[in-house]
């Protein structure tokens, strides 16, 4: 399914829908009933950044959802005037060609042949267009997922290749690279099985460096920088940014440390100098800066300069001045220091989250156990009578600290104080995501509660769904199951499911016995929440279960089920040929 595939624009009565396919976010605007619209296209060039899909309305009126905040531009992109009052009150005229850009959920622009008036008051927020005329809607989706496949062997130097082509998703090199919509999902990789590039998928021509020394865990810590610049890879004794014919060599005690330092910084300056672009909104860290730092930047000039000149420019500027205004960093991932840790990369550059390559310590046994128990308790004290740390589906793996808010780790085993991650879990839902599925109105929401103790965790689940309207959620409460509806409820097309209650190594708690998912024949979910001790081996057993209903469709599909159904083959050329991919 192509980006614009992932947006769904369509009319249902006196509303114009759009929605995001794949997280499943929608709003509404509000259009007459007499309003008419064309089948949605895939156009891009009616707006000055880029969206996925769009429509055309002929209407004297469009209702916009309050608060909202939205941008008014002139024909040529040139900011008019930004509506930030909540909730507005006023008239503002927009010249014909102008257009508004809407802060929604789904990133959405609306393009007037004609001149139109935005107006907040009484009768609410709506745009008059003193008559019946055209209007061009197009919305660019907020996340994304692979639209290709890069295939490698288990070699460095593949790697690097495969990483100095992940800036090819990037939509724009400007500043404004800093906003997520901005920034496109870089290709999946796939391990082991020749070495084969997309067409399209190249490397950037932005003359920008990095020079990395050869090995897998070096590799992989710089790719969200090389991805966020965007720049290419190429082998040296140390780390190091190349632009032009300018090189720095960043502080850090490690290569990892040192990229990350690197993107940190021009992230936070990007986010300073894309308000001299078409966005000229106030940053606060960036009057914090001016008035702490003892460092004069031309924004202008910086804005229109290269991606090498700005980012030389960038790093002539002291770490330590810029510091203490990099927002506290989401993600940090740890993975394993091999060529193979290249096919969970993606998904975590395009958070522009920290990597860190580690080979951390594992436990089995009663050392294992040991751990689990004062990890559980959180004051170091281990517990009794808990059933915790017994029966462990696999080795314990102690995932050294990071300064994010989460650290993950993508490796083997299960972790302590880190968020595990399973990358056939993500295929899962990317193929979910991608696949053919019926259009339904809102979100599907199911809660399983086991155990009456727990009852007030059901009751409070509807509280943040009901304040969330452009989920449309369909929620459903079932108590006290039985194992033969639980499974039900498993099989069913569902969202998100949360269930409430105890676990086993044998399943989860029913009212006649345990529901061992092993013994599922397929899951319909496409989130779940598993709120039981000692569930891990049943959510990855879950995990399963949807990749199973995942071959199934794929089939159904004529579509090879899965990487462990295609048949092994050699290339003609051995290990090193390329070979067309599918």
């Amino acid at each position: 399914m192509s980006t614009a595939a992932s947006v769904r624009i369509d009319r249902s009565g006196d509303a114009l829908r759009i929605a995001d396919r794949v997280t499943g976010q929608m709003y509404a605007l509000g259009v007459p009933t007499s309003a008419s619209s064309t089948d949605p296209v895939e156009r891009t060039d009616e707006f000055p950044a880029p969206v996925d899909r769009t429509v055309t309305l002929s209407t004297d009126r469009i209702d916009l959802p309050e608060p909202m905040f939205c941008w008014l531009h002139d024909a040529d992109g040139e900011l008019i005037h930004a509506i930030e009052e909540d909730p507005f009150r006023g008239d503002l005229s927009g010249p014909a060609g102008g257009f508004l850009e809407l802060s929604t959920l789904v990133k959405t622009y609306l393009r007037f042949e004609e001149p139109f008036a935005v107006r907040g008051g009484a009768d609410g927020f709506h745009v008059d267009l003193g008559g019946r005329a055209q209007v061009t809607v197009g919305a660019r989706a907020w996340h994304c997922y692979p639209e290709a496949t890069i295939r490698i062997d288990e070699r460095p130097r593949d790697l690097m290749a495969a990483v100095s082509r992940f800036g090819s998703s990037l939509r724009t090199t400007s500043p404004e690279r800093a906003y997520p919509t901005l920034r496109g999902h870089p290709p999946a990789v796939r391990v082991g099985d020749g070495t084969a590039f997309p067409d399209g998928v190249t490397e950037p021509d932005t003359d920008v460096e990095l020079v990395v020394p050869p090995d897998p865990a070096s590799i992989c810590a710089v790719a969200p920088l090389a991805y966020y610049l965007p720049a290419t890879l190429t082998p040296g004794d140390r780390f190091a940014v190349r632009c032009g014919d300018e090189e720095f060599v960043p502080p850090g005690a490690d290569v990892a440390s040192a990229a990350a330092a690197v993107l940190r910084h021009c992230f936070t300056l990007d986010c300073f100098v894309r308000s001299a672009g078409i966005y000229p909104t106030e940053v606060v860290q960036r009057r914090r800066f001016e008035e702490t730092a003892a460092v004069d930047l031309d924004y202008a000039a910086l804005y229109e300069a290269s991606p090498a000149e700005r980012t030389a420019r960038y790093l002539r500027v002291p770490f330590e001045a810029v510091a203490p205004h990099v927002p506290p960093w989401p993600t940090t991932v740890v993975v394993p220091p091999t060529v193979r840790a290249a096919e969970a990369l993606p998904g975590f550059v395009v958070q522009l989250a920290t990597v860190r390559a580690a080979d951390p310590p594992r436990h089995t046994g009663a050392a294992a156990r040991t751990r689990v128990a004062r990890a559980f308790a959180g004051d170091g004290t281990p517990t009794r009578a808990t059933g915790v740390g017994r029966d462990l589906a696999a080795p314990v793996v102690e995932v050294p600290a990071s300064d994010s808010r989460r650290t993950v780790w993508a490796g083997d085993g299960i972790p302590l104080n880190a968020v595990a991650f399973r990358l056939a879990g993500r295929r899962h839902r990317y193929d979910r995501a991608t696949a053919p599925r019926t259009e339904t109105t809102g979100t599907s929401v199911a809660v399983v509660c086991n155990d009456a103790s727990m009852a007030g965790e059901s009751e409070g689940v509807p509280e943040p769904l009901e304040s969330r309207p452009d989920l449309e959620a369909d929620y459903s409460l079932h108590r006290r199951t039985t194992t033969a509806q639980l499974r039900r409820i498993i099989e069913r097309e569902t969202d998100y499911l949360h269930f409430i209650g105890h676990a086993t190594a044998e399943g989860l708690e029913c009212v006649d016995g345990r529901l061992d998912v092993a013994d599922v024949d397929h899951s319909g979910v496409r989130l779940f929440c598993l709120n039981a001790c000692r569930s891990f081996r049943q959510g990855g057993t879950a995990r399963r279960a949807g990749q199973r209903r995942r071959h199934r469709d794929r089939r159904r599909r004529g579509l090879p089920a899965g990487r462990r159904d295609r048949p092994r083959r050699r290339h003609p050329a051995g290990r090193g040929g390329c070979r067309s991919v599918a």
